[in-house]
């Protein structure tokens, strides 16, 4: 069992306070990593043309991602700390994706994944979020939901998601991993594990789909406001999965599957003389 912590807010950095960073590494002894992240995203604002219209213009803003992470280690032959992220991801970009997880995936499209899962995970949904960037953003949400509908496991994970500036979260169809929420009366938004001993203001994330709060839409006096997509499993003649997430994408995850493991048992095989 692992340990998350974000907060996002646009005046500063909102680190775990002391207790719950501690409560939080009981969770995961093998590994407590935290992070600091400034997102770029733009912002409209409402001024105003000489005829007294509205012109709504957009300017450049920032968003504080702060993160805490806490690992038990079980699957996978090394820890691997969190949030798991990768600096040579396509980029050009300032801000790569990464992957808050406190779960166990199994299976993916009904294949074993051996190895580290949260790497597994982290690799799927950064390649459905290139893969669906110029789709519709209703139907980029639901490409994400549907390949977390393709793991068979208990979860909660928070990722960002960089080419649309949005924070996904959400939990396993079941609620299997815990996961609050809290929106605190300066604009922060926060998600969390477990509470600290206060308890005030916290909301059990519920698990029904995933979440997802798109920074570019955010501002000082609304705050953070979240959207949800239902998690979809499809019927017998034309799976939704297949629909949402698409057929190369759940070939790529497949894949990666199959290569993991089989780069186990190369690993092995060489360890063993």
């Amino acid at each position: 069992m692992c340990g998350i912590y974000l907060a996002a807010c646009r005046h500063g950095h909102v680190p775990p306070t002391k207790r719950l960073l501690e409560l939080l590494s009981r969770r995961g002894p093998d590994c407590v990593h935290q992070t600091c992240h400034e997102i770029a995203v733009d912002q409209a604002v409402d001024r105003k043309d000489d005829t007294g219209h509205s012109t709504w213009p957009s300017t450049s803003s920032k968003v504080f991602i702060t993160c805490a992470s806490s690992v038990l280690s079980l699957r996978g032959s090394s820890t691997v700390a969190q949030p798991v992220t990768s600096t040579g991801h396509l980029d050009a970009r300032p801000q790569p994706p990464f992957l808050c997880w406190n779960g166990e995936a199994w299976t993916f499209d009904g294949n074993s994944i051996k190895g580290n899962d949260s790497e597994h995970v982290f690799q799927t949904l950064s390649h459905v979020s290139i893969s669906a960037f110029f789709s519709t953003p209703e139907r980029h949400a639901d490409a994400i939901a549907g390949a977390l509908a393709s793991y068979a496991g208990p979860f909660a994970f928070a990722f960002f998601e960089p080419l649309n500036r949005r924070l996904y979260f959400g939990r396993d169809l079941l609620g299997r991993r815990s996961l609050l929420y809290r929106h605190t009366e300066d604009g922060q938004f926060l998600l969390s594990s477990m509470s600290d001993d206060t308890n005030v203001g916290w909301n059990e994330v519920e698990a029904d789909g995933i979440y997802f709060v798109d920074l570019n839409s955010s501002t000082d006096h609304r705050g953070f406001k979240s959207d949800h997509v239902g998690y979809c499993f499809g019927s017998d003649s034309e799976p939704a999965r297949q629909r949402l997430v698409g057929t190369s994408i759940i070939r790529y995850a497949s894949l990666l599957t199959l290569v993991v493991h089989k780069t186990a048992r190369t690993e092995q095989k060489y360890s063993q003389h």
